[in-house]
């Protein structure tokens, strides 16, 4: 292909259909990291739920015998860890989604009007850059996820084996 002139309208018109799938593209997988979030929030407070139901099922009988070993505070910590794993979860954060309209139409429709296929091109770099900041939101999220996890299955081992122990 020829190299890139953005003045001239057969280079823009031979590009058009890339540079509108892209755009479309980028769109589609914003979105999908948005449903992501969404679903790891979701995740969340499942793993809340189910700490909390351990701790009561577990907890109120070692509590009623007095029994405190060392399981007991590594489950409690545990729990503990799970509750702030679910809030930096839960915390709202800024995701690259949509494109604000009034910047969409200040930049590319006044004072000049720039033709479609640059516009495409332009929005698809931009949502392009908002995928990769999202994508560092979005990986440190699953990584909370994730310890949120090793601290439930922590939490439920380690009341098994006290109440294993105090029997």
């Amino acid at each position: 292909m020829s190299p890139f002139d953005p003045t001239d309208p057969r280079s823009l018109a031979r590009r058009a259909e890339v540079y509108a799938l892209a755009f479309h593209e980028a769109g589609e997988a914003l979105a999908d990291q948005v449903r992501i979030v969404e679903q790891l929030r979701g995740r969340a407070a499942g793993l809340v739920a189910t700490a909390a139901v351990t701790m009561s099922i577990f907890g109120g009988p070692v509590a009623g015998r007095g029994a405190a070993g060392v399981a007991l505070y590594v489950a409690t910590a545990a729990f503990v860890g799970v509750c702030f794993c679910v809030l930096g979860l839960l915390w709202p954060r800024h995701l690259v989604a949509a494109t604000d309209v009034g910047e969409l139409i200040a930049e590319y429709a006044e004072p000049h009007q720039l033709p479609l296929a640059l516009v495409h091109r332009e929005l698809a770099v931009h949502r392009a850059a908002g995928l990769v900041q999202n994508r560092d939101v979005i990986d440190r999220m699953m990584g909370l996820s994730r310890v949120a996890v090793v601290l439930l299955s922590a939490e439920i081992v380690a009341w098994v084996v006290n109440y294993a122990l105090t029997l």
